[in-house]
């Protein structure tokens, strides 16, 4: 089924089931007594009633398990839509470093070239002007007739090297020339690479736009989540502080999710007992389909991996290491992350399976997303011009988070949500955590998407 077909037809499934589970739960437990009464179409009717609401109590379920099933295939649509956009911007970052060389190199034998004409032109000059006033310059020489014969011996054993200088001189044009060619074809390839990843994040966005329709379904309850923690985003005075009250947060949840659990069990099974004591057809209660397919966007993906304490994980963008984890920042302070220095607009992907407990701005940092993983483990992402995924939300490494702003942001007003531009590239700053403590995220970044600066 369409998306947009499935998602039309979930709502009005979603409306209709509301109404009619409770309506089945009163006409199931109250039958006996309205049969007695009723004429039997009355009786045949009210029971076709409620088989129908079973059947859609049956339908809800198949069409949770179908927009789960989409979920999954979606997410996997995305991770390979942003791979091949990665891959194409390190492409791209290849590319322009190529171009520069290029272009000092071309700069470089332009001015060789420049100075062997120099000094070409000005000994060719002297051989010309001798060879036609040789006779004429042998009289009138000021000096003894044997110095202006060995100056003009001189100059004619000069020939042949002149020869081997005009020889370079015509290698140097084409090498040149050469140099030229191949930074007209990266050019050109740049062009087309450009061209190229412009239709990879369109495809991306459609992607997202997709994601985002079936998110939506439980936009009350992430929209509590976030309203939750950004209350705790503005009692946070550090990003310590801010870790360690969402460690508390997911201790609650998680605490608070065992009770409803608990709640639900038990309230099925006074449901049923009811159902069996007034030998009524069980009525299925629709309140847990419904609560399922209300968490289908935020339930937990099969094979979600714990974090590695070895091994590799996704570089979150293509980029050159502008700060490294230890670093001095001044001050006596030392950066507890590192920070990458990436193309305007670059993708920013998930670095490994987790689960978003925070996505917003907060203090100076701008818009900031938090990934907790299993294993103890929490990745912080800041720089963000945009990000795509929300609180509750669970991602796949490699899976597109957000994007990255036209140039380097700094200042963040007191919103936090914006700040003004500095000017040069955008970065990206990352900061991995084992425990609560900051670790050296490099540990687990393959080469290849991070270069180091210089």
């Amino acid at each position: 089924m369409p998306l947009n077909k499935a998602r039309s037809h979930f709502s009005e499934i979603l409306r209709s089931s509301v109404a009619g589970a409770a309506l089945s739960a009163i006409l199931c437990f109250s039958l006996p007594l309205w049969a007695a009464n009723a004429p039997e179409d009355e009786a045949a009717r009210i029971q076709s009633e409620i088989e129908a609401e079973q059947q859609r109590s049956r339908d809800l379920e198949a069409q949770a398990q179908t927009l789960s099933h989409e979920l999954e295939q979606l997410r996997q649509q995305l991770v390979t839509a942003a791979q091949d956009t990665q891959e194409r911007e390190n492409l791209i970052a290849n590319i322009e470093v190529q171009i520069m060389e290029l272009q000092a190199e071309t700069e470089l034998r332009q001015e060789t070239l420049a100075e062997r004409h120099r000094q070409l032109t000005g000994t060719l000059a002297a051989l010309t002007g001798l060879s036609e006033d040789a006779p004429r310059a042998f009289f009138l020489y000021p000096g003894p007739p044997l110095d202006a014969v060995r100056g003009s011996i001189l100059l004619q054993a000069a020939a042949p090297a002149i020869g081997r200088r005009a020889a370079v001189l015509r290698e140097d044009l084409a090498a040149l020339d050469a140099v030229r060619s191949d930074l007209n074809a990266k050019l050109a390839q740049l062009s087309s690479a450009d061209q190229a990843l412009a239709g990879d994040r369109e495809h991306l966005q459609q992607l997202l736009e997709k994601k985002k329709a079936l998110y939506q379904r439980t936009a009350a309850e992430s929209q509590a989540a976030n309203e939750r923690l950004k209350r705790l985003g503005e009692k946070a005075e550090s990003l310590k502080d801010l870790m360690a009250a969402l460690e508390q947060e997911r201790i609650s949840r998680e605490a608070e999710e065992a009770e409803r659990r608990k709640a639900e069990a038990a309230a099925q099974a006074a449901a049923d007992a009811q159902a069996e004591a007034q030998e009524a057809p069980p009525e299925p209660d629709n309140s847990a389909q419904l609560a399922a397919l209300a968490a289908v966007p935020t339930q937990r993906p099969e094979g979600i991996r714990a974090f590695p304490d070895s091994g590799a994980i996704t570089a979150p963008a293509v980029g050159v290491l502008v700060q490294q984890y230890g670093q001095d920042t001044g001050y006596g302070q030392t950066a507890k992350g590192i920070e990458v220095e990436t193309r305007a607009n670059a993708t920013v992907l998930a670095p490994y399976d987790g689960h978003v407990v925070f996505a917003g701005p907060f203090r100076d940092l701008g818009l900031v997303l938090i990934i907790e993983h299993d294993g103890g483990y929490h990745t912080v992402l800041a720089g963000f011009a945009r990000i795509d995924v929300g609180v509750g939300h669970w991602i796949l490494a490699g899976e597109p988070i957000g994007q990255m702003p036209q140039t380097h942001l700094v200042d963040a007003n007191a919103s936090g949500s914006q700040k003004t531009s500095s000017g040069g590239r955008p970065r990206l700053y990352m900061e991995l955590r084992r425990g609560g403590q900051p670790v050296n995220p490099l540990r687990w970044l393959t080469a290849g998407s991070i270069r180091m600066n210089g």
